[in-house]
């Protein structure tokens, strides 16, 4: 864009030329009118010839000069205005084009000491938006940290093709007419607006970087070290007047704690836990104290500012994490809550039935009494398992790879060390099934003969006569 301008400013001036030399020519002209003498001198043939006849070839020149004139203005004007039409023309293009990127294109902020002053969309001189938003922002840090600052010498240097900010030699935004485009404003008004940004954050900055302030920060380190100092003489205090009185109550309040007349702790070992505990309490105090007065501490200068909130991250970003895990899990312990109720009422139902038809109050077809209580064991431990096969997906952590690996590990210990008494429950089940026997029942077992007096799937029990 910039290099058709500078050809059509140069066609113009060429043209201004041509107009120039035209306008000499017909001054040359009618001079040699008005200078007959000189003429006569410069033509000797033309003093043959009237003078009537050389007036009117004078006037034909001179008409023809005006006419030449006359034309290469009107050829000047129609190229000034295709010329603007054709730059207004691509402008509005150039517009329409840049408002459709608007909508999709982020602009890079330019950071200065932690602030936004603006933000910059195209590139210039072979540098990106990135690249020019990154320099502005360290120059104007740079800037704002010096004791002589003036903030308000920001100037803008105009030329054709950009508008600089300076402050004395030194450049800290240029600012081109694509920027202005995308503002939406002229490229005088954008460099206004900018100045007022940077000249702004430049009194800010120098604000903070005065030697008062730094006078009030030291200040106000040293109060919170002293602060901080007697916090923990006042922590200690505390304990030694807690102590004090706990060893008082060992000899009155405080009873011994026995549990079926085994005396688990007496006095002194109650007083020793008591001033454990207190003890305890006073590094945990004294640890919180610490973790609020080291970021305070940081907050205070604006070298370390951003350390403190960093630190200030460390300490509440899992304290934030824990609570809005457990907010969040409600949901899930509420569904938890439903299934073990679900389950554990399902249960009580099926244990009532096995109790009628045990007794004989519920009877049947097929069904004997002595499989009523088999049959719940069965049912229940089925139950309990689809229980857990429903809660499993609702446990903390259960989509993580290590609770699936611990999962896997003990079910594979589970599998390996219950194989006898997998096969023992099976041997149950056919025994109490086939009903071989019932209760009350003497059998002989090898050389072993006895009642049946208990009967499960684990274990059959036989009184023997001895």
């Amino acid at each position: 864009m910039e290099i058709n301008r500078m050809k059509k400013m140069v066609l113009v001036l060429l043209m201004s030329l041509g107009a120039m030399g035209a306008q000499a020519q017909l001054e040359q002209a009618v001079k040699k009118i008005f200078a007959g003498d000189t003429i006569a001198e410069t033509h000797p043939a033309l003093k043959r010839d009237s003078d009537s006849a050389y007036v009117a070839n004078l006037q034909k020149t001179l008409e023809e000069a005006r006419l030449n004139e006359a034309n290469m203005r009107m050829e000047m004007e129609q190229m000034k205005l295709q010329m603007a039409t054709a730059d207004s023309v691509k402008y509005a293009q150039q517009r329409q084009r840049i408002d459709s990127l608007r909508q999709f294109t982020k602009g890079i902020p330019v950071v200065a000491d932690g602030d936004t002053l603006f933000y910059l969309f195209t590139k210039r001189g072979g540098y990106t938006p990135q690249q020019r938003a990154q320099m502005t922002g360290m120059a104007v840090e740079e800037l704002g940290k010096r004791f002589n600052l003036r903030p308000d010498s920001v100037s803008i240097d105009h030329s054709d093709i950009v508008s600089d900010l300076m402050y004395g030699n030194k450049v800290l935004l240029s600012l081109t007419d694509q920027d202005a485009l995308w503002e939406g404003v002229s490229r005088d008004s954008l460099a206004k607006e900018r100045r007022e940004n940077v000249v702004s954050k430049l009194h800010e900055m120098k604000a903070e970087h005065s030697i008062w302030r730094m006078v009030k920060r030291i200040l106000y380190f040293v109060l919170v070290i002293v602060g901080q100092y007697l916090l923990f003489r006042l922590t200690n205090w505390l304990f030694r007047k807690v102590k004090a009185r706990i060893l008082r109550l060992k000899d009155t309040k405080i009873k011994p704690v026995s549990i079926q007349g085994y005396e688990l702790l007496d006095t002194q070992k109650q007083a020793n836990l008591l001033v454990f505990l207190a003890s305890v309490g006073r590094y945990i105090l004294m640890a919180l104290q610490l973790l609020f007065t080291v970021p305070l501490i940081f907050i205070i200068f604006p070298q370390t500012e951003g350390l403190a909130y960093r630190l200030l991250g460390y300490i509440w970003n899992p304290i934030r994490g824990i609570f809005v895990s457990i907010v969040d899990y409600i949901p899930k312990l509420f569904t938890i809550i439903v299934i073990w109720y679900a389950v554990k009422y399902l249960v009580r139902l099926v244990l009532y039935l096995a109790r009628e038809v045990e007794v004989g109050r519920l009877k049947i077809n097929g069904f004997y009494p002595d499989w009523a209580m088999p049959t719940f064991h069965i049912i229940r431990f089925l139950l309990y398992a689809f229980m857990i096969a429903m809660i499993y997906p609702y446990l903390p952590g259960a989509s993580s790879g290590v609770f699936q690996g611990i999962s896997v590990f003990v079910g594979l210990i589970v599998s390996l060390g219950s194989s006898t008494v997998i096969g023992n429950i099976i041997a149950g089940l056919v025994i109490t099934y086939m009903r071989p026997f019932k209760m009350g029942d003497r059998i002989k077992l090898n050389d072993t003969t006895g009642d049946i007096i208990e009967k499960t799937p684990l274990v059959t029990r036989i009184r023997t006569p001895k």
